[in-house]
């Protein structure tokens, strides 16, 4: 399987910034046009910044780092992106590793009070009511990627006026941190994407 090319990335760049786009819409439909479209903007600036330097200078040293860039912020779109443009049959490099790998799904849902909920990294046992951190248990999770729908409504990052969450990155998991506790019978879908080395 080839590596991951500058030009597969900046093809998936522009397919993950429509989709980004698609997907705020489609939310703002349903939420009286409250969603941002922040990671479309994020996501198109970083792909043509690539194809400015890529047209400048195939050789430039940055590329590999803001290949890589790009690939993080694409997010849960990449997956999708990597089936509309080529199969999803490229490979890229596990920075924390630098193995070859490719990307898969994280997810996972869980209600709170019920068995199946993930560690609270305060108590070392289950999340429970009045919680506010819980733990991924997945490796090498792409930077931003992790998506948290928490009762059917999808959670901003790091906003001080709504229910939002932050996420610590390791190569070993992401840490969870909502702003406000969870109560029993809360509903929390986490959505994301991993390295997985081939």
């Amino acid at each position: 399987m080839p590596l991951i090319t500058t030009n597969n990335a900046i093809t998936w760049g522009y397919a993950s910034s429509y989709l980004a786009a698609v997907q705020a819409a489609t939310q703002n439909a349903f939420s009286n046009g409250t969603v941002s479209n922040r990671i479309q903007n994020q996501i198109l600036f970083a792909t043509q910044t690539i194809n400015w330097i890529y047209a400048e200078n195939p050789y430039d040293s940055n590329l590999p780092q803001c290949v890589n860039y790009l690939v993080s912020l694409c997010g849960t779109y990449l997956a999708q992106a990597q089936q509309i443009t080529t199969g999803g049959s490229s490979v890229i490099i596990n920075p924390a590793t630098g193995s070859q790998s490719s990307i898969a799904s994280v997810n996972m849902q869980f209600i709170i009070g019920d068995a199946g909920c993930p560690i609270d990294p305060n108590t070392g046992g289950s999340i429970v009511a009045g919680g506010t951190q819980f733990i991924v248990p997945y490796t090498y999770i792409l930077s931003q990627s992790l998506q948290i729908i928490y009762n059917g409504q999808p959670l901003y990052n790091d906003l001080s006026d709504e229910i939002t969450f932050t996420a610590l990155y390791t190569d070993g998991n992401a840490i969870v941190t909502l702003n406000q506790g969870v109560q029993d019978g809360d509903k929390i879908k986490v959505n994301g994407l991993q390295y997985i080395t081939i």
